[in-house]
């Protein structure tokens, strides 16, 4: 960051960035860029919210404001007038000079006072005359367009001819001599230009001062920020590496735990297939005899001898009243006539609360829907309850008066609880 008093100013750019050339009343935009005047009103009859072409800064801010034309808008813009001088001076250096009094002769110097050209004979008398003895003469091939521009003289504004020498501060303008007699005598201050001057560049200075601190501050603001930044990705990558090793650590034992669950449900499967085998083949066996005893039955029938058909009758009816006709296993082999996976919610709801108190990072929950489980009651059951729609209805009998069932513990959301009889008023 640059001192307020680090030296000159580093040279701007001289060409418009939308013509390309030399500026031509320069303005200045709100973000301190620079367009021609002619460019700038172009500018803003194309677009309705123009912008600076090169920062993309909106150049006039949206107001409640009675509308103006855009000539007004852009009028009121101030014009970089150091910017004008340099770009004369540049001009005035960059062409072939003659002397000013002689006329076939290239000039070799200039004085900066009088802005005349001169020779290097010329220079010489120029500076032995009592009325330009004191005036600043530059050689052309030091002269620099910042010097050139920093010693130009104020021109009158109503005599062009005339160096304004004064400040007018009721009408706020520089005057020469002549319109201070005449059309500025009335007026209340009138100072020499140098001591308004020097009032300006103080003014100047202290603008310089302001904006110079604002640029360290802000560059001491942004370093910090870049320096936030910079602990904030290490800080992250060193928890992202924290969390990935805990996560590893809980992926395998949840898959140990899976492997084992697999195989007990393998195992159980095992067991369940045999034992559905061994009631199937039961049933089977009822249902050849069952069968075997139907054909015989209508063999019997079809025949036309009424003392076959009587004996036989009677012989078959104790055949078959000995069948057994069940088309269920008995009650002890219910249990493996449907499998039955016991899920503990409540175990993994706790876990879930576990690893939400993990860490210290701010988590935005979101809305999940949550998936559909497909409970079913248990056989055991009390007689005041009814179970229906493959045990994934329960309802109460009618005689039944209303109760309240009480938990020792709050229940969790989402979790299904077995609750049984309770005959005591105490909680259980």
């Amino acid at each position: 960051m640059a001192s307020a008093d680090a030296g000159p100013p580093e040279p701007c750019n001289q060409e418009c960035s939308i013509c390309n050339e030399l500026f031509k009343i320069p303005k200045v935009l709100p973000c301190g860029h620079l367009l021609c005047h002619k460019c700038l009103l172009t500018l803003m009859k194309k677009q309705h919210k123009a912008r600076c072409p090169l920062c993309q800064d909106v150049i006039v801010k949206s107001s409640d404001q009675q509308p103006e034309s855009l000539e007004d808008v852009v009028s009121r813009f101030p014009t970089d007038l150091a910017m004008e001088l340099a770009i004369e001076a540049d001009r005035v250096l960059n062409k072939q000079h003659n002397c000013c009094v002689c006329e076939d002769v290239a000039a070799t110097s200039m004085c900066l006072t009088c802005n005349d050209m001169l020779c290097q004979p010329c220079k010489k008398v120029h500076g032995k005359l009592s009325v330009s003895k004191h005036h600043t003469v530059e050689d052309l091939s030091k002269l620099t367009a910042e010097k050139l521009a920093a010693n130009q003289s104020s021109p009158c504004s109503s005599h062009p001819e005339e160096t304004a020498r004064l400040f007018c501060s009721t009408h706020k303008e520089c005057i020469c001599f002549l319109c201070a007699t005449s059309k500025h005598r009335n007026c209340s201050e009138v100072k020499e230009q140098g001591e308004k001057t020097e009032e300006s560049k103080a003014l100047l200075k202290q603008l310089t001062t302001r904006l110079t601190e604002g640029e360290a501050d802000l560059d001491k603001a942004i370093d910090e920020l870049d320096q936030h930044l910079h602990d904030t990705e290490k800080y992250a990558e060193a928890a992202i590496s924290e969390i990935q090793e805990m996560n590893d650590e809980l992926v395998a034992m949840v898959n140990e735990n899976c492997s084992r669950l697999k195989e007990q449900v393998v195992n159980t499967r095992s067991d369940v297939r045999e034992a559905v085998k061994e009631g199937r083949n039961t049933l089977l066996q009822r249902q050849t005899k069952l069968t075997t005893h139907r054909h015989v039955t209508e063999r019997v029938e079809g025949t036309r001898n009424h003392q076959v058909v009587t004996a036989m009758s009677q012989t078959m009816e104790k055949h078959v009243d000995n069948l057994d006709f069940r088309t269920t296993l008995p009650d002890d082999a219910k249990a493996v006539s449907t499998f039955k996976f016991v899920k503990n919610s409540k175990a993994v709801a706790q876990i879930k609360q576990e690893l939400a108190k993990l860490g210290e990072v701010k988590v935005v929950k979101a809305k999940v829907k949550a998936n559909k489980v497909d409970y079913v009651f248990h056989d055991n059951h009390g007689t005041a309850v009814t179970l229906s729609n493959n045990n994934r209805t329960a309802s109460k009998s009618n005689d039944v008066a209303n109760g309240i069932v009480l938990s020792r513990d709050p229940l969790d959301i989402n979790v299904l609880y077995e609750v049984g009889s309770v005959f005591s008023p105490f909680i259980l």
